[in-house]
């Protein structure tokens, strides 16, 4: 396979891997979580391909050996620029998935009569009292 190839080879897994994560984003956003699996399973097969893949290496360690801003230089600013917007749409994916597991915890939590922030109770004065409880930090 010859560099050019390899390089639209790898353009295409990460163009595909973009697709990839603006569909898991939809999926996980309609709770359609058959398809945000199998959105996994695709990606984690074109994450293999491109982490096996040594022409991101070789662009580098061809840059490195030459002066200036040359062709290699180039198209490796342009790949990691790809591979960066990658990982922020994955960040994104994370974060609304962490917002999710929360948001379960908390319905969850509100079944159980002793942890249940809108619990009323009496006070021995037989005033009402309202359960207090400060939604956790973490995750």
């Amino acid at each position: 396979m010859t560099t050019a190839a390899e390089i639209d080879a790898i353009k295409r897994d990460i163009g595909a891997l973009r697709e990839l994560l603006d569909k898991e984003f939809e999926a996980l956003k309609n709770q359609q979580f058959d398809a945000f699996e199998q959105y996994m399973n695709d990606k984690a097969v074109i994450l293999t391909r491109i982490s096996e893949s040594s022409i991101l290496e070789r662009l580098k360690t061809r840059s490195e050996q030459t002066s200036g801003y040359d062709e290699d230089s180039r198209t490796l600013d342009i790949l990691h620029s790809a591979l960066a917007e990658c990982k922020n749409l994955h960040n994104r994916n994370e974060v609304l998935i962490r917002h999710k597991i929360l948001a379960i915890r908390e319905t969850l939590d509100s079944f159980s009569v002793a942890d249940n922030p809108l619990a009323e109770t009496y006070d021995s004065l037989g005033n009402i009292n309202k359960g207090i409880r400060k939604r956790p930090r973490n995750f």
